[in-house]
């Protein structure tokens, strides 16, 4: 038996989500922002960890129940990050992309990256500090403000719209000599977000030493 969706907001529910969802209606959420535990993490919390080679596995268990409470107009937003094992990228996190979108109904909106400027170092590797943002959706209907994501203009990016741009043309025998300008105005709300979304890491000092602390920030981009 569902539970009435008025009962479930404005709480925070400590559950397993797989079980929890069960009770939630079809089509009752707006948006589900979740960063699970990543391959071979830490254990936490009785939490064993998860190996790269099972990983997509044990993730597709939860994702018909994500798709299921999720609204047309919604978005499933999954954070996650890829391990190195015997010196090479695992491939689980690709591997799950493709089994979202060839499991279920998800349509996947945009891939961004999330710089947590904090980098975790390893000899003889680029120092990693981004993770990936996947931004999935039911529909094409889907809610998306992006003017409210608009983020301040650089000084370089003002002063060139200050000067007409060429327009943009396909070079053939016709206007391949043209030299036609547009005058471009910037958007009062700003210029448009980047696919980098730079968000500190929050220290463990906030949660009790936690293994990967959550920045209240980056969903709060998203809200």
């Amino acid at each position: 038996m569902f539970i009435p969706i008025e009962k479930l907001e404005n709480k925070i529910i400590c559950e397993n989500s797989f079980n929890i969802l069960k009770y939630f209606p079809d089509e009752s959420i707006d948006l589900i922002f979740t960063s699970p535990p990543y391959a071979d993490c830490k254990q936490y919390d009785k939490f064993e960890g998860v190996k790269p080679d099972v990983y997509v596995g044990w993730f597709m268990h939860f994702v018909p129940e994500f798709f299921r409470v999720l609204k047309s107009t919604g978005s499933f937003i999954l954070n996650i990050n890829d391990k190195v094992v015997g010196g090479f990228r695992h491939s689980y996190v690709f591997d799950l992309v493709c089994s979202i979108l060839s499991d279920t109904q998800f349509k996947l909106f945009e891939r961004l990256f999330w710089n947590k400027s904090k980098r975790l170092q390893q000899s003889g590797r680029f120092g990693d500090s981004v993770e990936y943002i996947l931004w999935f959706v039911k529909s094409k209907e889907f809610k998306f403000y992006i003017n409210r994501m608009r983020v301040p203009y650089s000084e370089a990016s003002l002063k060139r719209y200050k000067t007409p741009m060429k327009k943009r043309l396909v070079r053939d025998k016709v206007n391949q000599e043209q030299k036609l300008y547009k005058n471009i105005i910037p958007n009062p709300d700003g210029a448009l977000p980047s696919t980098l979304i730079n968000i500190g890491s929050e220290s463990k000092r906030v949660s009790d030493d936690h293994v990967a602390v959550f920045p209240l920030a980056l969903p709060t981009y998203f809200i």
